[in-house]
């Protein structure tokens, strides 16, 4: 841009500036042709100047080409497409981010920014190999734009096209053989307005373009074909229609050449969201706004001219409407012989086609939804499943397809007890194929086969060549030859010699109508389908059913499908039921009453679920499990104890072995066993405990507990060996040491005795030992059934004890406790790992504990809950290094769960009818083992070790939050051996924190702990370590935080994080200090009744540390934002874990949105220092706050905290600056005594920056606006986030999706440049400059995150510390005060 004529005093000037794009991704620069003289514009009205500076400089912003870089390293938003690239690879995206993952066991990433400002919506690999043997090329589209990448190896993507960006939005792309026949290929695209554009994918160009005479607005669309000629489209469009039609020149056109639509198609109750097709089935999915899934039958859409599907002139037919999903389905997939949904209830669902009903649900997304779903079929059998959440994860599934080559061997009741040759299960259905010799059990309907056979859904046998044999009665007794059975409906076609038993009892069936006239007792047996009336407990029934004199199905061998009221569903293979008592034994696949559905890969509840029958003496009362799940004690009401083996694969031993029999014991009786010496210990209700070894049972050693019974008994474990603690009668614990040397009798050591805190409940329910540091002695952690955490010294009183001895040593008192921590229901278990010690109770938390230093004392560094529902938490577990998050076990209604708390995911679900009754549960190398007496019945349920790594599906990204991120901080840096690692802490709309660790230089994220504490939405964190920009990196950090939102609540935590040398990574702690509720506060309130409660909806919207240890003293001062008007301001003694409100105000009298703090110093020496406070609210107005007096005066009363009001009831100062709310808010120290930047951005869009002078010639508060400086319209939309960078540079954030970047100088704000952020919704922003490499960073959240990246310090145009000396670029508004 050239000035042709000198521009006149007053006149307007307008300027347009064209920035091209480079060649590096999300980076701007001027194009390299200004090499030439260009214009200057300065503030005022002069004539313009020229500069021979390679800058490009106009009258409201510089754009300097050395520094005006922003760079996107890191983004963490919604997946919007996912796609398989062979088994090893797939492909993502998320915002305009293509990434390729590789699943092999190198997991290596790349990624690239390929589709500028749009989201990516699909990707599709060619079918064809690029000429010259290159890598694999994808076409990636979504919004308005699509481009051709290659996918090279390494793995990286390369450019093959430039971005062709089109004039409507993209809904499908397919790639389509040219005219020529080669494999170079062309581009179809589908619009939204039902066009369909054919592609240049090198040049970009538009060869051709049709449109159909159905103009309406499309919510997806399916192009499918391999050739122009022979394209179709099928359309969802906004009237809930499916509509067919051709772009090819053979498809039907109307009088303006527009394509006419072939067919329309209705049916669903919402818009379609999304289609599949699968091309050898001719089959068509549809997913809708109507939570449906419809299955089509379509038959072949590249056929010319021919029917669609086997409804002919009608339209194709519906085979399926499947309704599972909860909310929204967004997209369907069809494999062979599933069909696969994704939708906004965050769920996966498994079909199966033929009947329509879900086979696995697969749920580890969290948040609003997954929209992002791909699946293969693998070569071995089975697929693969990718899904993609609106929380940023992506996670894997396995489905079907186990494969075993040689003999095989399933456990009896599993549907083949043994095969010989290739086998193929699918998803316990039955056998599917099978080659070789087969040999089921008797009753399964094939005892011996040789030769192929086939099975369909447990229906019978369908095709059986080669020699079969069935067992009388089963329907056909000897075939030889080819024989087809048509499901169940007799024998259909038979080649051969062929026998069927004549068949007692029916008299007389008709074809297809199932039993017309039945002599004998009822139905004896029946061959073919039978249909009884709904009353009479069957309703269909296909295969052989036997019914005994109106007592229900005794026996039913195939399909069997019961009204809903008798509980059994559906049922395959063989089922029998026993009068009304529900399922008893059950061979193949049942599925039972919703009720007892389960989530994850699949559940071990029902096909790992084995009854042992018990033939001992008596009715089994106590259960537990010994040695890994390898065998099984059982204590009956007669006084005997019973052991049994299992093996691995849940193979039972040679029977019930008895080792204890004592009438003493068949009242009542309690038994525990060790972890690891295989020692048992028996207490009565008379105080008699007998302990012996289980390998030798004979040689007991007996102890007395006391004159009363014994409560309870437990074993505590340590490198001396095992320790057992028996609770007495009025809280006493005898305490004795259990130790055997091989070939020694069995010898018990008495250690002394513990006296529990005085309540209704005195005894243990939990002990583990917490060695000492050095020499020190080590200390035993206790849980009581009151719900209390007790402390005990390692003090033995040693002396041998015999049977009968009792001891007279006083009993040892607590030296800490935690009284009633987990409620009135009890502790369940204490561990110890890593130092640390875990609690768990019965009122659904789990509570990390530890000994403070300096003296032998508990405190709880923090309390987490599982998954929703989980109110009785049994245990945690934990997986060794590297293995993850804990592992917690606990009860869910009437169902065990097994819960990883890493992962948010559920392993394991048992239907036991809940945990008020004996159980007992182990883990061992074979995997996890479960065992529960119900009824009397003897109980087993057994999760292989392979079936726990099904369980744990493959995450290729974990996931952060899954709702929207409302507010981040940074904590600091830590020092790791690959380089620092930035700290970020979110808050999120699901009620969680998330401390996160970030290497912005390797494109690294990592969730290092979550904090769950939050009963409504996080809004706002504060940090007691805020400072300047500039942070250094330590070892350790230490940082105090504070989370603020909904509910008026507030929380603490200390964090302490640093590099754990064990587990080569960055570990976090948490340790939660204090919380508050405003209605909390207001209970503790005397005279309650004659004040105003609290509004329980009351939101802080902001908070700020005020002042950290003021005076030197211990206090940290906490200012917060209300809804209800108020600005509020709190007091935290971290030492006394109490977080108590000191004053409130209620000037604005409208919500207020944020608040702000600084100190400034008086006097030469900084010998004293005023504290200010600022708050804006929804009017738009700014109020500044003397708080000096209040900070000072704070501090609790011994009563329960009661504020402290000081009685300022004004602020001094108040400015109007905008229009409407103040959502941001920033304040900064120049290096001139007295002199502060304060800026402030509004709904209004506009920004503000003021400057603030504080007199420091007087002990009063004295503070004006000097100066102020305005840019009206600096973004499209409210502005969200703002942080001063310098004294003379800033940046701001706003919902229009731009981050900006603003120079402050004498005359006002500049424009220096914008990027346009991938994260909707901007709800904060953060930044900072690390010292290894000067780099600014900014953070911005919203439905995701996003990482920035500035350039150098020295390349920000820094001329100078003072800014009041800085006046290039003058712009905006200014008004001097």
């Amino acid at each position: 841009m050239r000035a042709e004529t000198p521009l006149q005093p007053g006149c307007r000037r307008d300027f347009l500036c064209v920035l091209t794009e480079t060649r590096q991704p999300n980076q701007l620069r001027v194009p390299e042709s200004h090499t030439t003289p260009t214009l200057r514009i300065e503030a005022g009205t002069g004539p313009p100047r020229r500069s021979n500076c390679s800058r490009l400089l106009f009258s409201s912003f510089t754009f300097e080409k050395v520094w005006a870089v922003m760079e996107s390293v890191l983004l963490r938003c919604p997946v919007t497409a996912l796609e398989f690239l062979g088994e090893d690879c797939l492909l993502s995206g998320e915002g305009p981010v293509l990434t390729v993952y590789s699943l092999g066991p190198h997991r290596e990433s790349a990624s690239r920014s390929v589709l500028r400002n749009y989201r990516i919506h699909g990707i599709r690999p060619s079918p064809w190999r690029q000429e010259g043997g290159g890598g694999a090329v994808l076409a990636v589209f979504g919004g308005k734009a699509v481009r051709v990448m290659e996918l090279r190896e390494g793995p990286s993507i390369a450019d093959l096209s430039p971005l062709s960006e089109l004039q409507d939005w993209v809904w499908d792309v397919c790639w389509l053989q040219d005219g020529e026949g080669s494999g170079s290929g062309m581009l179809a695209v589908a619009l939204a307005h039902n066009a369909v554009v054919l592609l240049d994918p090198v040049s970009g160009r538009a060869l051709r373009e049709v449109h159909c005479e159905e103009t309406c607005i499309l919510y997806s669309a399916l192009l499918v074909g391999r050739s122009w000629a022979r394209l179709a489209l099928v359309s969802g469009t906004v009237f809930n229609q499916l509509v067919l039609w051709r772009p090819g020149n053979w498809g039907p056109r109307n009088e303006e050449g527009q394509a006419r639509a072939e067919c329309r198609v209705a049916g669903h109750q919402g818009v379609i969201f999304g289609l599949a097709y699968q091309p050898h089935r001719g089959l068509l999915a549809s997913a809708s706004d109507d939570r449906s899934v419809r299955l089509w039958e379509v038959g072949d859409l590249s056929e010319e001219g021919g029917v669609w599907g086997s409804g002919g002139a009608g339209g194709p037919c519906c085979l399926q409407i499947l309704y599972g999903h909860q909310a929204r389905v967004w997209a369907v997939r069809l494999l062979s012989d599933w069909l696969l949904s994704v939708g906004e209830d965050s769920a996966c669902l498994l079909w199966g086609c033929r009947r329509g009903n879900v086979l696995r649900r697969f749920k580890g997304h969290r948040g609003r939804g997954v929209r992002a779903l791909a699946a293969i079929e693998r070569e071995g059998g089975g697929a693969w499943v990718a899904t993609g959440g609106a929380d940023s994860g992506i996670r894997l599934w396995r489905i079907g397809g186990e494969r075993a080559e040689g003999e095989v061997e399933i456990d009896e009741g599993e549907g083949m007890v043994r095969a010989e040759g290739e086998v193929e299960i699918d998803e316990g259905e039955g056998m599917v194929r099978a080659e070789g010799e087969v040999e089921i059990d008797e009753g399964e309907g094939v005892v011996k086969a040789e030769g192929e056979v086939e099975i369909d859904e447990g229906e019978g046998v369908v095709r059986a060549e080669g020699e079969v044999e069935i067992d009388e009665g089963e329907g056909m007794v000897r075939a030889e030859g080819e024989v087809e059975i048509d499901e169940g409906e007799g024998v259909v076609k038979a080649e051969g010699e062929v026998e069927i038993d004549e068949g007692e009892g029916v008299v007389e069936i008709d074809e297809g109508e199932g039993v017309v006239r039945a002599e004998g007792e009822v139905m004896v047996r029946a061959e073919g389908e039978v249909e009884i009336d709904e009353g009479e407990g069957v309703v269909k029934a296909e295969g052989e059913v036997e019914i005994d004199e109106g007592e229900g199905v005794v026996r039913a061998e195939g399909e069997v499908e019961i009204d809903e009221g008798e509980g059994m569903v559906r049922a395959e293979g063989e089922v029998e039921i026993d009068e009304g008592e529900g399922v008893v034994r059950a061979e193949g696949e049942v599925e039972i009453d919703e009720g007892e559905e389960t989530e994850g890969e699949s559940s071990p509840g029902g096909r790992r679920l084995s009854q042992l029958l018990f033939s001992g003496q008596g009715t089994p009362k106590v259960i537990r499990l010994v040695d890994s799940g390898a065998q099984v004690l059982v204590m009956t009401d007669s006084g005997c104890l019973y052991c049994h083996s299992v093996g691995e694969e849940g193979e039972q031993g040679e029977g019930w072995q008895l080792l204890m029999e004592d009438p003493d014991f068949q009242s009542y009786s309690v038994v525990e066993v060790s972890a690891g010496a295989a020692l048992c210990a028996v207490g009565n209700i008379a105080g008699r405990v007998r302990v012996f070894s289980l390998s030798q049972p004979g040689g007991a050693v007996e102890v007395w507990a006391g004159r009363g019974k014994v409560h309870s008994l437990c074993w505590g474990s340590r490198e001396a060996g095992s320790e057992l603690f028996v609770s007495g009668p009025e809280g006493r614990v005898q305490w004795w040491g259990a130790g055997q040397a091989e070939g020694t009798p069995l010898r018990l050591l008495q250690r002394g005795s513990f006296l529990l805190p005085p309540c209704r409940h005195r005894w243990l329910t939990g002990v583990a030992f917490l060695p000492g540091s050095g020499d020190g002695a080590g200390l035993w952690v206790c849980g009581d059934r009151r719900g209390s955490v007790l402390l005990y010294r390692d003090r033995a009183s040693r002396g041998e004890q015999g049977e009968g001895v009792r001891t007279k040593a006083d009993p040892q008192e607590p030296v800490s406790v935690l009284f009633g921590l987990h409620g009135r229901q009890g502790v369940t278990s204490v561990t110890v790992q890593g130092g640390l010690v875990y609690s768990t109770g019965r009122d659904g938390c789990y509570r990390a504990l530890r000994v403070r230093e300096g003296g032998p004392v508990l405190e709880v560094l923090r309390a987490q809950r599982a998954c929703r529902g989980m109110g009785w938490i049994e245990r945690v577990l934990f997986q060794g290094v590297g293995g993850g998050g804990e592992l917690v076990l606990g009860f869910h209604s009437t169902d065990l769960v097994l819960w990883d708390s890493g992962r948010k995911e559920r392993l394991l679900c048992v239907p036991c009818g809940g945990g008020h009754r004996s159980w007992s549960y182990s883990r061992g190398s074979a995997g996890f083992s479960f065992a529960f007496l119900k009824q009397g019945a003897v109980c087993l349920s057994r999760a292989p070790r392979r079936y726990a790594a099904r369980c744990c599906s493959p995450v290729v990204r974990q996931g952060l939050h899954g709702r929207e991120v409302t507010c981040l901080c940074r904590l600091g840096a830590v020092a790791t051996p690959g380089g620092a690692v930035d700290i970020l802490v979110t808050g999120s709309e699901d009620t969680t924190l998330t401390v996160l660790a970030v290497q912005p230089s390797h494109r690294r994220i990592t969730a290092l702990t979550t904090l769950t504490d939050h009963i409504s939405s996080v809004r706002a964190l504060a940090t007691a370590q805020r400072g300047g920009l500039t942070h250094g990196h330590t070892d350790q950090l230490s940082a105090l935080l504070f989370s603020a939102g909904g509910r008026a609540q507030l929380q603490c935590y200390r964090l302490l994080i640093g590099w754990d040398k064990q587990r080569q990574g960055v570990s976090c702690q948490a340790i939660h200090l204090a919380s508050h509720r405003l209605d909390e506060h207001w209970e503790r309130m005397r005279n309650r009744h004659k004040t105003v409660k609290m509004d329980p909806e009351t939101r802080y919207m902001s908070v700020a540390v005020v002042d950290a240890g003021m005076d030197g003293g211990d206090a940290v001062f906490l200012a917060a934002a209300c809804s209800d008007g108020a600005v509020r301001l709190f007091s935290l003694w971290e030492e006394r874990r109490r977080l108590a409100l000191l004053a409130e105000w209620f000037h604005h009298q409208r919500c207020v949105l944020k608040v702000t703090s600084f100190t400034h110093w008086l006097g030469q020496q900084q010998e004293s220092r005023r504290v200010f406070l600022c708050s804006a609210a929804t009017d738009g107005s700014i109020a500044f706050w003397d708080i000096t007096e209040a900070v000072e005066g704070g501090s609790l009363e011994e009563d329960g905290g009661a504020p402290q009001r000081k009685g300022l009831g004004s602020p001094f100062l108040t400015v109007q600056l905008h229009q409407s709310g103040v959502n941001s808010l920033d304040i900064l120290e120049t290096e001139t005594p007295g002199r502060y930047l304060l800026a402030s951005g509004g709904d209004d869009g506009s920004l503000q920056v003021c400057r603030v002078c504080v007199e420091s010639s007087v002990a009063v508060a004295s503070v004006r606006i000097s100066a102020r400086f305005a840019v009206l319209s600096a973004h499209a939309a409210l502005l969200t986030g703002l942080r001063f960078l310098t004294p003379d540079l800033l940046v701001s954030a706003s919902v229009d999706q731009r981050v900006a970047l603003w120079r402050l100088g004498r005359a006002g704000l500049s424009w220096q440049g914008a990027r346009f952020c991938h994260v909707a919704d901007v709800a904060g922003l953060e930044a900072w400059q690390r010292e290894e490499d000067r780099d600014t960073f900014l953070a911005v959240c919203g439905q995701g995150l996003q990482i920035l990246r500035l350039g150098h310090r020295e390349r920000l145009g820094e001329t100078g510390r003072d800014w009041e000396r800085l006046g290039e670029g003058a712009g905006g508004h200014c008004e001097e005060a």
